[in-house]
């Protein structure tokens, strides 16, 4: 039963009130006709690609104009809403930044996007790149520099301060 009502629950943004509906008539059915129900609400959430372990309620996405930014990420993708452009704002970028994700979830492409956009409107920024995922790079762009086996970066702080970034 808590199943059903969690499933119900997950469909609810995808279906509206038929998920009320469905849920009023599976806690006055029969053993029977609550089978039915059941395999009524795994079809759909078969349909609308609803994890069964997933429990976490996933958040919209903000409105076009929120997610209106100085750097395109992408576009967001929502349930029956018309997707949007999704975007950062360069104030937002004023502190450190992270990029978190699973391996191959594109965290890479998204740093190295944001980053062109930075060198495009030349924002300065520094990248640790212990991975030397980045190091390709600096064929895109002269003015990016590469400082290889720094221990303290000492050399890095003389090259920023030489040049007026800090």
């Amino acid at each position: 039963m808590e199943e059903v009502k969690s499933r119900l629950r997950q469909l609810k943004p995808f279906i509206g009130k038929k998920a009320d509906r469905i849920w009023v008539r599976y806690t006055t059915a029969d053993k029977f006709e609550c089978r039915k129900w059941e395999q009524v609400v795994n079809l759909l959430a078969e349909k609308y690609k609803i994890n069964p372990i997933e429990e976490e309620i996933v958040l919209p996405p903000p409105d076009q104009i929120t997610a209106n930014g100085d750097i395109k990420i992408g576009h967001t993708s929502y349930l029956n809403q018309p997707p949007h452009e999704f975007g950062i704002n360069f104030h937002e970028l004023t502190r450190h930044v992270g990029i978190f994700g699973s391996t191959g979830s594109g965290k890479t492409t998204l740093a190295k996007n944001i980053l062109r956009e930075l060198t495009r409107n030349k924002i300065p920024f520094i990248v640790f790149d212990w991975e030397t995922n980045f190091r390709d790079f600096v064929s895109e762009n002269k003015d990016v520099k590469i400082f290889k086996q720094i221990s303290n970066c000492t050399d890095c702080i003389k090259y920023l301060t030489l040049t007026g970034t800090i």
